[in-house]
């Protein structure tokens, strides 16, 4: 992980936190609870990358993570802190920067639509007809 950073800091400035894998993709921007105070600094490599849409995703805890729920998990104050920052910065970069964001199931009222409610308008139909989620594909 070191050679990663080391070999771009001649292009972008040093990342504040080092939780991101090689290579880095401003679009989404995978939070937990280590990095979701940086959401400001993710926003801002984003524009810096050129990046014109970012999502803000919280991990999804399934598998791995879900093992690892308690270590990955933000608190609520930090979940409110960070939607909270992402209002702020939707204003700050309006025109700029689309920011998507959902907040983590855990803390939501409801869970949220499949991939931002793609799936309520997206379907799969397979040569044969058969009909399935979006996520799924035939074969």
């Amino acid at each position: 992980m070191a050679e990663f950073y080391s070999a771009r800091s001649g292009t972008i400035p040093p990342l504040p936190w080092q939780t991101f894998a090689p290579p880095f993709s401003p679009s989404p921007a995978v939070t937990h609870r280590a990095n979701i105070d940086h959401i400001e600094d993710m926003v801002a490599l984003a524009l810096a990358l050129g990046a014109s849409r970012v999502e803000i995703a919280h991990v999804q805890y399934y598998g791995w993570a879900l093992k690892n729920r308690g270590a990955l998990m933000p608190s609520a104050a930090q979940v409110k802190r960070a939607a909270a920052t992402v209002e702020e910065l939707r204003r700050r970069h309006h025109g700029k920067i689309v920011i998507d964001a959902v907040v983590p199931d855990y803390y939501a009222r409801l869970p949220k639509p499949c991939v931002g409610g793609w799936g309520r308008r997206s379907l799969n139909v397979t040569p044969a007809g058969k009909v399935l989620p979006w996520y799924r594909r035939s074969g």
